[in-house]
């Protein structure tokens, strides 16, 4: 035990216990991002006062000036559900009317320059399923197009007539295939001036079936970008399947005569009267309809007023019609004509049965 003059071995250990209590308590030294935190990568140590700003957007309402950058496309979302609807306000983004219009299809209706399949990868051979891919471009949802046969290993095909265009988009949607899983592959996008130098703008592994995507290869605006090639080559672990589109769309935002405009997307045109023109032929079911008229052997077309000659010895044209009977003419005859003639007989007729003679 411990007495006024000195501490025995319990006296100390206590002693020690009763310090080593106190000294748990104390605050250690205080190291910037090891045991205390900093903002925005700014220590807390030191004297002074760190200003936090105060102008953030509240979670509900408020008002923000300058642009938002988003990290991709799929950035901001709006949640949704089952009971209830959206209907985009005067004055939301939704409702612009930019967001109708802003980009129209400027491959639409184009015509496959060029169109190949390799089973290797390396050695290509020419296809011969051009007019079936050309519906690609004929502005349908509804259909389901073969790009990839089971047995080839990638196709490529080109387009042209583009150039100055500012085509800056592209979009494709994968189908249901046979084989009722979908086949990964690479889709690439070239452009040239010379159909032999290429330039890549997109490349992307799409991987996905009954999905489409939209590809961003930047705005395409050299007057040199005469001609687009679309290559899609089977990837992975599995390279047996098919792939197939509904449709295949380039946007451009450019307008006027070498943007051409959202009508080139439609399969007519139309002028300020409200004329119809049809840019190809009319059907009604597999049958075409009249296109043009042949008048005194010309064509008549749908844009001018067809002038009928009188009919000649040699010329046909509009009908004659006699004016008088004629024992000789195959042509019809006035009726007024033959109301005279049948009047003649009627008096000859009387004069006989009158005994008078003629």
């Amino acid at each position: 035990m411990a007495n006024k003059y000195y501490l025995d071995k319990s006296g100390l250990t206590y002693f020690w216990s009763k310090i080593k209590a106190k000294l748990s308590d104390k605050q250690d030294t205080l190291v910037s991002s090891t045991n205390i935190k900093t903002i925005n990568n700014t220590s807390l140590l030191g004297a002074g006062n760190i200003s936090i700003p105060t102008n953030f957007l509240p979670l509900a309402g408020g008002t923000m000036t300058g642009n938002i950058a988003l990290k991709d496309l799929n950035g901001a979302t709006f949640a949704t559900n089952t009971t209830s609807y959206y209907y985009p306000a005067a004055n939301s983004v939704g409702n612009l009317p930019c967001v109708r219009d802003s980009y129209h299809d400027r491959i639409a209706f184009l015509k496959i320059q060029t169109n190949e399949l390799t089973t290797d990868g390396t050695t290509w051979t020419a296809a011969t399923d051009t007019s079936t891919l050309n519906n690609l471009f004929i502005q349908k949802q509804d259909q389901t197009i073969l790009v990839l046969p089971t047995t080839a290993k990638a196709r490529r095909f080109t387009l042209t007539g583009t150039q100055y265009s500012q085509t800056e988009w592209f979009e494709f949607f994968v189908t249901y295939a046979n084989s009722g899983a979908a086949q990964q592959f690479i889709f690439k996008i070239e452009t040239s001036g010379n159909a032999t130098d290429w330039t890549t703008r997109y490349e992307t592994t799409f991987s996905s079936i009954m999905a489409g995507a939209y590809c961003h290869t930047g705005v395409i605006s050299g007057g040199v970008d005469t001609y687009y090639r679309f290559t899609f080559t089977k990837t992975g672990s599995v390279t047996n399947r098919e792939v197939r589109l509904a449709f295949l769309r380039g946007f451009t935002r450019r307008r006027g005569n070498q943007g051409l405009g959202i009508e080139q997307e439609l399969p007519y045109n139309w002028d300020a009267s409200k004329n119809f023109y049809s840019v190809g032929g009319l059907y009604e079911g597999s049958t075409r309809v009249v296109r043009s008229v042949t008048v005194a052997g010309s064509s008549v077309s749908s844009a001018g007023v067809a002038s009928i000659p009188a009919a000649s010895a040699s010329t046909y044209g509009a009908v004659k019609v006699d004016s008088a009977l004629s024992s000789t003419s195959t042509n019809p005859v006035q009726n007024s004509a033959i109301y005279a003639a049948i009047g003649d007989v009627e008096t000859v007729l009387q004069t006989l049965n009158s005994g008078s003679g003629v």
